[in-house]
């Protein structure tokens, strides 16, 4: 009995928790695809590597920030962003606005497919 009572512990406080959370990382993942593809197809650049650019700088959470400036689902520094708003005459650009805007995806794939060019 004792046994029972300590598998259902562990279901309850380990098993359960661990559930929620792979499953909000599953979630977390897919929650950017359309925006992913649409900034890939913008741009010129491989869904797949956008998506591994995202997954490797910040797993997909967006409010994550860099040691040297860096913000957003992409890393990209306030030079890079600017970069990107001149470049399609975004006039209302503020990057501490960068991790939560519409401008993220296509701002970082931008910048990727410039490096990708130079090589």
């Amino acid at each position: 009995m004792k046994r029972v009572r300590l598998l259902i512990v562990l279901l309850l406080f380990v098993a359960v928790p661990a559930g929620f959370w792979l499953g909000r990382e599953e979630w977390l993942e897919h929650s950017q695809d359309a925006s992913i593809r649409a900034a890939a197809r913008r741009y010129g650049v491989e869904p797949a590597l956008v998506k591994a650019v995202v997954w490797r700088e910040s797993r997909f959470h967006p409010d994550v920030h860099g040691r040297a400036g860096e913000l957003g689902l992409m890393q990209v520094q306030e030079d890079t962003a600017f970069e990107w708003a001149y470049a399609e005459h975004n006039t209302n650009f503020v990057h501490e606005h960068w991790p939560r805007s519409a401008d993220e995806h296509p701002g970082g794939t931008f910048y990727l497919a410039k490096m990708l060019r130079r090589t």
